[in-house]
């Protein structure tokens, strides 16, 4: 997992294609942080798997939230 800063204004940030190798299949999409926790719920009830790494960020915003920590 990599965290980085994206320009959004640089026109070359405004459709990211992925590179993925023959056996993968990789979708790029924007999710707002508040929502991340409700996207991973749904897409683990469509049966895809997540990331144990991105499921526990979104808890913790999750958490935040509800402790209105933000």
């Amino acid at each position: 997992m990599v965290q980085l800063d994206i320009d959004m204004n640089d026109p070359r940030n405004q459709n990211p294609e992925s590179h993925q190798e023959a056996d993968e299949f990789i979708e790029n999409f924007w999710v707002r942080l508040t929502d991340l926790y409700a996207e991973c719920v749904g897409f683990d009830k469509e049966g895809y798997a997540i990331d144990a790494r991105v499921g526990a960020v979104a808890k913790g915003i999750e958490i935040a939230k509800s402790w209105k920590l933000n």
